[in-house]
């Protein structure tokens, strides 16, 4: 926040909206420390960056800890960040930050994605030793520096991982390779017809009412096919999400079957496919 003083000089602050409610990463988080550490170094960098005056700067770093010690931070925490942020604007003024942008460039950056789990500082201690001990520079001033990150999947992908709505089954399923066994007594026991679809299969079955091999079969027998005959003599004989995979299985199943419904130009077709 920009502010006009008495002498016609100018002095800055951090501005707070009247609305702001004061939250920030809870102290209590299943996450990793340096992520809480991360929170609070965040708030007392950006009163020593933001504001002009040593006294706006000491109000700011005690309404900031006020704030972080409302979500969960501990003050021991606060007061440690606090010190070690300190101490390395003073060296950093010390040093001049020519200096300082130089020794960051000649640093190796290396980053690692890590999942978080409840042992996840076992797994970082690994990681820092692998990389320690195969990891070399070059440049015999530069070192490596490791950031290990973590990115936890979102909450809709949890939701749908974690789903306990039943999955569709019998004739409300879709992407199956299904299987219709003539029911007449005369016929051998590959007298049968198989196929697959990519919409429910009480959708397809509504076609075989109309045409298709399962029709023209029936009517050799002077039995006029109907959706309850249809429904008791389906089977489903397999199921796959993928629509190449599905094509493919439906072809093994014809090749292994040989089912005498089928017309010869269907597996043909499909036979030649996978020979």
């Amino acid at each position: 926040m920009l502010k006009k003083e008495e002498d016609g000089s100018t002095s800055t602050s951090v501005y707070v909206k009247p609305t702001n409610p004061g939250l920030c990463l809870n102290g209590n988080s299943e996450c990793p420390q340096r992520y809480k550490d991360s929170t609070i170094a965040s708030f007392f960098r950006r009163a020593i960056t933001h504001c002009s005056s040593w006294e706006a700067t000491t109000r700011e770093f005690d309404r900031v800890t006020q704030v972080l010690v409302n979500n969960g931070h501990s003050n021991k925490d606060c007061q440690r960040i606090k010190r070690d942020i300190l101490n390395k604007w003073q060296h950093q003024q010390q040093q001049g930050q020519q200096q300082q942008t130089t020794e960051e460039n000649e640093d190796l950056k290396l980053f690692y994605r890590a999942f978080m789990s409840s042992a996840y500082k076992d797994e970082e201690k690994a990681i820092r030793n692998i990389i320690r001990r195969n990891v070399i520079p070059t440049n015999q001033n530069s070192r490596v520096k490791l950031t290990i990150y973590y990115k936890n999947k979102r909450t809709k992908d949890l939701l749908l991982k974690n789903d306990n709505a039943p999955i569709s089954k019998g004739f409300d399923q879709v992407n199956v390779v299904y299987k219709f066994s003539c029911p007449h007594e005369d016929c051998t026991p590959h007298s049968m017809y198989i196929g697959m679809t990519t919409t429910k299969l009480s959708r397809r079955l509504s076609y075989h009412l109309n045409q298709g091999g399962p029709k023209r079969h029936m009517s050799t027998h002077g039995i006029n096919i109907n959706r309850a005959l249809l429904e008791k003599n389906t089977t489903i004989l397999d199921y796959a999400p993928d629509k190449n995979r599905l094509h493919l299985l439906e072809a093994l199943y014809i090749r292994r079957e040989n089912p005498k419904i089928n017309t010869q130009q269907e597996k043909a077709i499909f036979i030649w496919g996978i020979i």
